[in-house]
């Protein structure tokens, strides 16, 4: 894909429909007008801490553009920031559709990012267009389709362009425009022809292909692959068919910590079609599937579920009572939309030691079921020996291919194996040819090439035997855990153990919890409910993930708040506003944070009091609008109640670490805090950054400034960021792809997930190198396989991997659980190199942000040292091309310094 603008790439796919020559919202979008050589209708806002200019300049044809420059940035509140604005102008009508779109490109801005919004001026609030803008310093076009969240009349609005650090934004042609949808389309479509079965693997002839499970929805995810075991006998079509397992242990249990703690047992594991099935809403449909259970009475589900691909779906399905018989049952339906698939298995009343089993699965057109045949007379599944395809290094890694021939004539078939890296260069892996004998399973293991390191997308085609049929593994091969200490972890761990043990594999060793809110474990004042938490803590640590937990998320109880009665609002996030004021009473609090302490103590030894208080709803609310009518907190208040929870914390476990703070980017009221003594309280210092497609570099000014200003306070503290994240995926779910504004990922998505695992890399490296201990990414949430969502980097759909997860456990193979920052350099135009130890060996880091080539480094001959790329694979050492992604260099242990001062650079 062309490397245009991310927005058109990712948020602003071109959609099937244009905005023609609708008019304009945005009044002088094109800087034709002047006034005093600034753009008539626009302006520069922020506070003393800015210094900046907005003028007006040309290009080379003599076009006017915008020009804001900022020469000085110092972080004091909310409205530090260099912005370029436009009020009470651009009116927008809720539900209605628009395209946002400009030229833009930057000067000097380190973090090669501008963010751009109308918000509500009297309320605050976002209007619906939300983006990050990456810049470079060529022009750029960029476009967003969206959906206005609310109705604001023109005087309310403000369009804004901003950004947090000196240089210079160059504006152009800035369009917001009434915008008519065309057709969205799903992209997981189950590809057209074949018979007339609809369904891939219809009778489980080729193991899991084509099938996945889904349940109740649990807090932020779901079941995530099949749940059931293959058999074979006396099946209604071939040999074999799907059990569904529940009882003795055989049940699924979900869990979540958010915003209710919960655990779920799961009674109704629905085995589900995978891909969208295309359909004619309105047209006849008729699914059908034998199924029975291992005694009389046993109740199930069949059905389908019809969706639309920007939200919406109705359901077709029978309550069914099993019997021990085989027996083919039936659900005729018309879709009211063009997507449909399949579901079927136990639903329970009540817990019980049952199965339920499936074969012969059929979606067909018409009013009623035909006998069954099969979707293709050969039919194929590949599956990966390792779970969700994530490999060890040094093992025997393959992926299993089956394929059945239904009919009565050997059919000779050709597999094809299309497979690239990460770097999406093609990489060898031979396919073969195999003769499939007649109503017989032909399986065969392909084994992995030994030298795989890394990521690798394989595309596979099936010819021979019939219409070509085609799919796509996601596959890594990370290093083997050398123990679970890690600088990674993820906040909110998985609904299911599958998935924890996934995160773990490539590299993830720390959680975050939270469940431990004062209001569910003690809702009346010595009441309490400990296993609401204990299940949480449990379920995480007995798989030998590290905690730390949030003690309390929020400061306060209902029954001891000091929020008036009226702030309590039904729903979310209303039920949860009464907890974030302060405690009346706050020993108490300290009484509850004793405790728990204490009870958990052998589980948990880290402990982060409150999340995100100030400056936002979840503690303590700053307000500065005056939405409730509160005391509008301070960063002082925050200090206080933590000297009382942090004392209680070292009372009941005096080694325990407390980590505090204001939950934010490095210069967002730390300033405040810090003057307010909070160091006195804490052993670690916790920061929150999320920054959109903002690069790494651009935030190290901010990191520097707040590690001078607590060498200032006295001494630095240890810095955990406990929740980040840069977000990117290569398998977008529609087309066009218009993110839903209710989605806090896909409205940060990046390019494509080799970026993402760029600068996510870089990320960690260079706070890594200004006092940071443990990042912490958001968040460990699942989708389903026909709603995939996109908020945890690491894991697509099913635990497969996306580019970030083997970049990242590479990262933490050689930097080790603990590394020790030794050094730094600069190269010429952007060139960063950072030096580490550990006590295996030295590792200096290097790449260039500016571009996929930015020149390159000599290395000298130096005996034992090797070069690895960003998903640790070996290449030679030299000279090395520098670029977004990172190469590490890595030497005998004590040789950081030595090996990073060698290093001469070429064309920088």
């Amino acid at each position: 894909m062309p490397r245009i603008a991310l927005l058109a790439a990712v948020l602003l796919a071109a959609p099937a429909a244009t905005a023609g020559a609708a008019e304009n919202l945005v009044a002088n979008g094109d800087f034709a007008e002047a006034a005093d050589g600034k753009p008539a209708h626009w302006s520069a806002a922020g506070d003393q801490g800015v210094d900046q200019r907005l003028e007006i300049a040309k290009d080379a044809a003599g076009n006017p553009y915008a020009r804001l420059v900022c020469t000085r940035f110092d972080q004091r509140g909310s409205a530090s920031h260099a912005m370029l604005a436009q009020t009470k102008v651009v009116a927008l009508e809720k539900g209605r559709t628009y395209e946002f779109s400009c030229r833009a490109r930057s000067e000097g801005l380190a973090g090669g990012a501008v963010s751009v919004a109308v918000s509500n001026t009297r309320s605050w609030t976002n209007c619906g267009l939300q983006a990050s803008l990456p810049l470079t310093g060529e022009w750029r076009t960029f476009r967003k389709v969206f959906h206005a969240g609310q109705t604001v009349r023109a005087a309310d609005t403000r369009l804004q362009f901003w950004y947090t650090e000196t240089g210079t934004l160059c504006l152009d042609d800035v369009r917001i425009v009434e915008f008519r949808m065309g057709d969205v389309a799903f992209t997981d479509v189950v590809p057209a022809g074949g018979g007339a079965n609809r369904v891939r693997n219809g009778s489980f002839e080729v193991g899991p292909a084509g099938w996945t499970s889904e349940g109740t929805r649990t807090g932020w995810g779901n079941l995530s692959r099949l749940h059931g075991r293959f058999e074979t006998g006396d099946a209604p079509h071939g040999r074999s068919f799907l059990r569904i397992p529940l009882g003795e242990g055989a049940t699924p249990v979900l869990a979540f910590d958010y915003y209710e703690p919960t655990v779920h047992r799961e009674l109704a594991p629905l085995a589900v079609t995978r891909g969208w099935i295309a359909v004619e809403p309105g047209k006849p449909y008729t699914l059908s599937a034998w199924m029975r259970a291992n005694r009389d009475g046993v109740r199930a589900r069949l059905g389908i579920r019809s969706g639309k691909p920007m939200g919406g779906r109705n359901d077709y399905a029978e309550t069914l009572r099993m019997t021990t018989a085989w027996k083919r049952y039936t659900v005729a339906f018309r879709p009211v939309h063009a997507y449909v698939y399949a579901f079927a298995g136990p639903d329970l009343e009540g817990e019980a030691s049952v199965h339920v089993d499936l074969d012969a699965v059929q979606v067909e057109a018409g009013e009623a079921a035909t006998a069954f045949v099969p979707r293709r007379q050969v039919e194929v599944g590949l599956e990966s020996t390792a779970p969700g395809g994530v490999f060890l290094a040094g093992e025997e890694n393959a992926v299993t291919l089956r394929l059945v021939n239904h009919g009565g004539a050997a059919a000779r078939c050709t597999l094809a194996l299309e497979v690239t890296d990460f770097f999406d260069e093609p990489a060898e892996w031979p396919g073969l040819s195999a003769t499939v004998e007649p109503r017989t399973v032909l399986a065969r293991r392909l084994h992995l090439p030994p030298q795989w390191r890394g990521y690798y997308r394989v595309r596979w085609t099936l010819t021979g035997a019939g219409p070509d049929q085609a799919g796509a593994l996601r596959l890594a091969v990370v290093p083997k855990r050398r123990g679970a200490e890690s600088v990674l972890g993820i906040n909110h761990a998985f609904v299911t153990p599958y998935l924890v043990r996934q995160a773990m594999r490539g590299g993830v060793g720390w959680f975050r919890d939270w469940s431990l809110k004062w209001n569910h474990v003690e809702p009346e004042r010595g009441t309490f409910h400990w296993d609401v938490a204990g299940d949480q803590i449990r379920r995480v640590a007995d798989l030998g993930a590290n905690l730390v937990c949030l003690l309390p998320p929020f400061p306060s109880a209902d029954w001891n708040t000091e929020a008036a009665d009226s702030v309590k609002t039904k729903g979310y996030p209303g039920v949860r506003l009464p907890s974030a004021w302060a405690p009346k009473d706050p020993a108490d609090l300290g009484r509850f944070v004793g405790q728990a302490v204490e009870r958990f103590q052998d589980r948990v030894r880290v402990w982060e009091f409150l999340n995100e208080p100030i400056y936002t709803t979840y503690a303590l609310p700053g307000d500065s609008g005056n939405r409730y009518d509160g005391p509008n907190y301070e960063p002082a208040d925050y200090v206080r109640l933590l000297a009382v929870a942090a004392k209680a914390m070292k009372r009941a476990d005096p080694d325990c670490r407390v980590i505090g703070g204001i939950g934010s980017g490095a210069t967002n009221l730390t300033r405040e805090a810090i003057d307010a003594g909070i160091l006195g309280h804490v052993d670690i210092l916790n920061l929150h950054m999320y920054p959109g497609s903002r690069r790494p570099e651009g935030l190290v000014p901010g990191m520097d400034q707040l590690l001078a200003r607590m060498d200032e306070a006295g001494g630095r503290k240890p810095i955990w960021i406990t929740e980040f994240a840069y977000y990117g995926a290569d398998d977008l779910p529609r087309e066009p792809f218009i993110p839903n504004r209710h989605s806090w990922s896909q409205q940060r998505l990046l390019t494509d997930e080799r970026e993402c695992a760029d600068l996510t890399v870089r990320y960690v490296a260079l706070n890594l190198s200004r006092g940071v201990r443990k990042v912490f990414f958001h968040s460990g949430a699942s989708g389903t396989a026909h709603r995939p969502a996109f908020e945890c980097p690491l894991l697509a759909y099913g635990g497969t991997p996306r580019k970030v997860l083997p970049a990242l456990a590479a990262l933490v193979d050689l930097l080790g659980p603990e590394p020790t920052f030794v050094a730094e350099r600069r190269f010429g135009e952007g060139g960063w190199a950072l030096a580490f130890r550990n006590p295996r060996h030295a590792v200096v880091m290097m790449w260039n942000p500016t571009g996929r080539s930015g020149g390159r480094v000599a290395v000298p001959p130096t005996p034992g040292l090797a070069r690895y790329d960003i998903v640790g694979r070996p290449g030679p050492i030299g000279p090395i091309p520098l670029t977004p992604s990172p190469v590490y260099l890595v030497g005998p242990p004590g040789r950081a310094k030595v090996i990073l001062d060698a290093l001469r650079p070429l064309g920088l």
